[in-house]
């Protein structure tokens, strides 16, 4: 039987958070909001201080570069 630690679920989560990682800071933080929490462009404004037009330009961006980064992490690139 595998552990929890090396389930596909977890190897997915740890893969993941390591694109993460690769975001700015920024993108990170309004990703997370986003994704994670499940905020709106104008609560993750609100919460950051960020503009609206910044926060969806952040997800955007990020959600780029994650899907860049997952194919690297996958491809082994």
């Amino acid at each position: 039987m595998a552990s929890a630690e090396n389930s596909p679920d977890e190897q997915m989560r740890l893969e993941l958070e390591a694109c993460l990682q690769k975001l700015s800071a920024p993108q990170r933080i309004v990703v997370k909001l986003f994704y994670f929490d499940g905020l709106s462009y104008e609560e993750i404004a609100q919460k950051t201080g960020y503009p609206s037009k910044t926060v969806k330009t952040h997800i955007q961006n990020g959600r780029r570069m994650l899907r860049k980064f997952w194919g690297e992490d996958v491809d082994g690139r």
